[in-house]
């Protein structure tokens, strides 16, 4: 990505913010000196749908805020030393009550990492947003699989464009179990969705949006993705879905001929092929298998090359640029680094369409970031 000398707010902002503690403070760790040549960059691109120049302004001062603003990322908080409760309003209405789409900025912003980082992979991965209270849309009491808790909150699917080196999130699909929504956009679901069907579209709704079929990686642990494979498979996506250890599959390998369909559990059946070890990511390296409640497509189960030890299903088009399980250690590594300080978890209002317009813009102050670190290391690396 071409680098230019910044014309906006700077970086560094003193200012502290409302019932500010050192228990609160979070900023994204690392030298991110290149940061406001990016945002001004990145600003022009995402922005360029926008009709009016107001509303540009509005965009860049929102990504700014995310990324200067200490603790959880209110609009409060980041109009707090800016422009007080003037901005505070304008901000508001920028993001709950405007009209303006967040599909073009997300396309924009796919561009761009495009650009500076073609993608492995897009892994598919579950965000889990704590929230108090019962007024939001998408609020229930939920489970978080990477952090094996119950809690109350949001839910929501996020397809991350993945590299060895980085990620950020491009898409994003909010589940909404047992609620219809009222439609105050055209972009909402119109009803509930399942964990599968929801990552799935979200997947088909990414590769679209990008306009470059890559591989897909669903890492959604404790999930069955059976539904959501045979949805990509069907549109011809490649797809690799993380097996539960236990997850029944049926022998469908040559190799195995006294075990020829029967169900036994994905460990047990690499462990007939001698073992747990790697056999690679391409789909032809793994133990042919069908799911037994799927569509009776050939599947491909290997075990990652990574020391994490998990399981895959492959369909017969999936190969990546890495181990499955690195590229999805990618993402959870970003978000803990950076995402969660850029503010993808901090949306404190009511709608809908507000919730993506800021998930939209806290997806590119990761990317930002993410890639102002990255440029960092490179240069210091040469």
């Amino acid at each position: 990505m071409h680098m230019r000398r910044s014309s906006s707010v700077p970086y560094h902002h003193t200012g502290k913010t409302p019932a500010e503690s050192p228990a609160t403070t979070r900023r994204i760790p690392g030298d991110l000196s290149e940061l406001p040549a990016l945002l001004d960059e990145l600003s022009e691109a995402l922005f360029a749908s926008f009709p009016r120049r107001d509303q540009r302004r509005k965009g860049r001062l929102y990504l700014d805020g995310l990324l200067t603003t200490h603790g959880r990322k209110s609009i409060r908080r980041m109009a707090y030393g800016r422009g007080g409760t003037a901005l505070e309003q304008r901000l508001q209405h920028f993001i709950t009550a405007s009209t303006w789409p967040w599909t073009p900025v997300r396309a924009a912003l796919a561009a761009q990492l495009e650009r500076a980082a073609p993608a492995a992979a897009h892994v598919v991965q579950l965000l889990s947003i704590p929230r108090s209270g019962d007024q939001s849309v998408g609020i229930a009491h939920r489970y978080d699989p990477h952090r094996g808790q119950a809690y109350r909150g949001q839910q929501a699917i996020g397809v991350w464009h993945t590299t060895a080196r980085l990620s950020a999130p491009v898409h994003w699909r909010l589940l909404l179990p047992g609620e219809p929504v009222a439609p105050d956009t055209p972009d909402g679901p119109p009803a509930a969705e399942t964990i599968q069907d929801c990552a799935a579209a979200a997947a088909l709704e990414a590769t679209r949006l990008t306009g470059r079929p890559v591989p897909v990686i669903l890492d959604l642990p404790g999930t069955c993705a059976g539904t959501a494979l045979d949805r990509l498979t069907e549109a011809g996506l490649p797809t690799l879905v993380r097996a539960d250890a236990r997850a029944p599959a049926v022998i469908a390998d040559p190799a195995l001929p006294g075990y020829a369909a029967r169900s036994l559990s994905a460990w047990r059946i690499l462990a007939l092929r001698g073992g747990l070890r790697h056999r690679g990511t391409a789909a032809g390296a793994g133990v042919r298998v069908t799911l037994p409640h799927g569509s009776g497509e050939p599947l491909y189960l290997f075990g990652s090359a990574d020391a994490s030890r998990q399981l895959w299903f492959a369909n017969a088009h999936a190969e990546t640029g890495g181990s499955p399980g690195a590229l999805a250690e990618r993402v959870r590594q970003d978000l803990t680094r950076v995402g969660a300080h850029a503010g993808l978890r901090d949306f404190e209002g009511r709608s809908f369409a507000g919730w993506h317009r800021h998930i939209t813009l806290a997806s590119a102050a990761h990317a930002a970031a993410v890639l102002a670190l990255q440029q960092r290391t490179t240069q210091h690396a040469a």
